[in-house]
């Protein structure tokens, strides 16, 4: 298998190229980059891609270093389909690891708690129903569902809708992910 890591921004991982070895692209933050990056690199031959990355999360505290089980997106099809879902599909929730009971939902969205009166009633109960939220793995999840490839999602809360730490936060996360994967 060929293994690599797949992140939004530099910022997130101190900027390394690579982890014990493997190397670590950065894709730009969004569905939309998110999706393009994840093909490119399944087209250049990686079959084994882990993502890691900041999340925001009202139930987790910062800190705290969590592996998604599983992922859904914010899409409103309204009256064509239900919230979160795409005409004939019974859902769109996607299953990374059965073992974990970590779900994250993936909006266009940075979650700003100062601002939640402009999200829509279905957004704001995806954030406080969801283990956490981020702006790609939905996308990362899709693409590596539909070329077979193995795919896992690493996440660390960086924020609860307030950024002001973030950047100190992420070094945090990142540091007890390398912790992880070192064992």
């Amino acid at each position: 298998m060929k293994k690599c890591y797949i992140v939004a921004l530099k910022e997130e991982t101190n900027g390394v190229s690579d982890i014990l070895g493997d190397p670590i692209f950065y894709c730009g933050i969004g569905k939309i980059n998110a999706a393009i990056h994840m093909t490119e690199l399944i087209k250049e031959g990686y079959d084994n891609i882990t993502n890691i990355g900041s999340c925001g999360s009202m139930k987790h505290k910062v800190g705290e270093l969590l592996k998604v089980g599983e992922v859904y997106q914010d899409i409103d099809l309204r009256p064509i389909c239900e919230y979160g879902n795409y005409p004939n599909e019974s859902s769109s929730i996607i299953k990374l690891n059965k073992d974990s009971k970590i779900s994250c939902f993936t909006t266009d969205y940075f979650f700003d708690e100062k601002f939640k009166n402009k999200y829509s009633q279905e957004y704001m109960n995806m954030i406080q129903k969801s283990s956490l939220f981020d702006m790609e793995c939905y996308s990362y999840a899709m693409v590596a569902k539909k070329y077979k490839i193995k795919f896992s999602s690493y996440k660390w809360v960086s924020d609860d809708g307030n950024f002001n730490n973030w950047l100190e936060n992420c070094k945090l996360g990142f540091n007890k992910f390398i912790e992880l994967i070192k064992q």
